[in-house]
């Protein structure tokens, strides 16, 4: 099968299976995988990485051809087998791993599969380190002959959430009800086992694991996916509910009333528990995320710091800034003990913890902090992004502009973000005001500006 290089994405390997990803495109891009980590650990023996995958129906497969390929280059594959992306990076960390590969499409649809890799130290491969050489190994398709590496099979899930336990308060958690839909997704191998450790009723919504997630789409950000849980919880009289995306590493919440609660709000009551025990300490944000974020934390004692949207440049930031505790209005939260990776998991304990202590219903605790008029990401389908962005910049010109990611302008009452996005064809524009009124009165004026047609 001949390469399509379009698989090579901003942060990891995806396609459609089988016509741009099959067995044998998985086989080299094992070969490559290893001699990448290979090179990076200046080593061509004892070196052992762990493989993981999702659910989806062509996972198994895929999974057995890219071991043959590492096995093949000589390295040693512990084999953890279906497991959450959370899990994945707490295993590659703590185990010490050379690296780590995992069959998954994130949240793709189901026709979709692909590879996220991880370098020693939980460093993810992407197209700023890591991809272009793994690429180009394929390309060349030439590869050593080596001692055949070893196979081991190895449970990791119950070590993960002895992780989580140990980062929070459990027995502060009161007896509290929760509806977690876990999409058909990989978060449904930790779910139960992890709940099962409080007090207080759990409620599966999509809990059975299943490649063709007939339960909702298995990105939580599609409308309307998020609307059996919202139901389910109205229900039920659930005190809250959550959802992950099909690998997991994306965390989403709903208060008691079945609304859905922004991630950046989210982030804001977290870092409050997050920074009791780590005072003055920085907490990394997505720049799209609402001005409440950084004042939330800057109140709770922390230091906000501000980054370029995506998990790469989050998880940089934080290393950079020794951060104790990141997030991104998608839905990502990040956490320095886990190597500065995604645990939505120990976001939805901490939580859970902060509702406990305070003694409110979650609605209550989100609205004490959504101050402002908040638009989230308006997508717009464009022919010339950039040329877009540039016409947008000089009709504001009179405003303080950030050009750090996309484009930022601030006025005093009112600020927008406008942005390419790092994975699709589209044009991303966040919007918020002072008020309601002169938020949609911005939006509408930028649309127009924009034109496109909407996503």
């Amino acid at each position: 099968m001949q390469l399509d290089e379009s698989i090579f994405k901003a942060y990891d390997v995806r396609g459609v299976y089988p016509t741009q990803l099959n067995e044998e495109i998985a086989e080299k891009m094992g070969k490559a995988f290893a001699v990448f980590i290979k090179q990076q650990v200046g080593k061509e023996e004892g070196i052992r990485v762990a493989m993981g995958r999702d659910t989806r129906l062509s996972s198994p497969q895929l999974f057995e051809a890219a071991i043959a390929g590492i096995l093949a280059q000589g390295v040693d594959v512990d084999d953890i087998g279906l497991v959450s992306a959370d899990v994945m990076y707490f295993t590659v960390g703590h185990g010490e791993y050379d690296g780590g590969m995992m069959v998954s499409a994130s949240h793709n649809p189901k026709e979709y599969n692909g590879f996220k890799m991880l370098s020693k130290g939980v460093k993810f491969i992407s197209s700023v380190f890591g991809l272009p050489d793994i690429k180009a190994l394929i390309v060349k398709d030439e590869w050593k002959e080596c001692a055949h590496g070893t196979r081991t099979q190895k449970k990791v899930v119950d070590d993960y959430i002895d992780f989580v336990f140990s980062h929070i308060s459990a027995t502060k958690i009161n007896p509290l009800k929760i509806v977690v839909d876990t999409g058909n997704g990989m978060a449904g191998v930790v779910a139960r086992k992890l709940f099962a450790r409080l007090k207080g009723e759990f409620v599966p919504l999509f809990e059975e694991l299943d490649g063709n997630f007939p339960g909702r789409n298995p990105n939580p950000l599609t409308p309307g996916a998020l609307d059996p849980l919202s139901t389910k919880v109205r229900e039920v009289h659930a005190d809250l509910g959550i959802a992950f995306d099909a690998d997991a590493d994306r965390l989403f919440v709903v208060d008691d009333t079945g609304a859905v609660i922004r991630n950046d709000l989210v982030l804001g009551i977290v870092a409050q528990v997050v920074l009791r025990s780590h005072a003055g300490g920085a907490v990394v944000y997505s720049l799209n995320c609402s001005h409440t974020a950084p004042e939330t934390i800057t109140e709770a004692g922390g230091r906000p710091v501000r980054a370029r949207v995506g998990h790469t440049f989050i998880k940089e930031t934080m290393k950079a800034e020794n951060a104790v505790f990141g997030g991104e209005a998608s839905g990502h939260f990040y956490f320095r003990e886990n190597f500065y990776s995604e645990s939505g998991f120990l976001t939805a304990l901490v939580l859970m913890q902060y509702m406990s202590e305070q003694g409110k219903p979650l609605s209550v605790l989100a609205q004490g902090l959504d101050r402002y008029a908040y638009q989230p990401e308006t997508n717009r389908r464009v022919e010339d992004r950039s040329a877009v962005i540039a016409r947008v910049k000089e009709k504001y010109n009179n405003g303080r502009q950030d050009e750090t990611d996309g484009l930022v302008v601030e006025y005093d009452d009112w600020w927008f973000l406008l942005r390419q996005s790092n994975t699709e064809p589209l044009v991303r524009l966040v919007v918020e005001a002072k008020t309601k009124e002169l938020m949609q009165e911005k939006v509408n004026e930028l649309l127009d500006i924009i034109g496109g047609e909407p996503e």
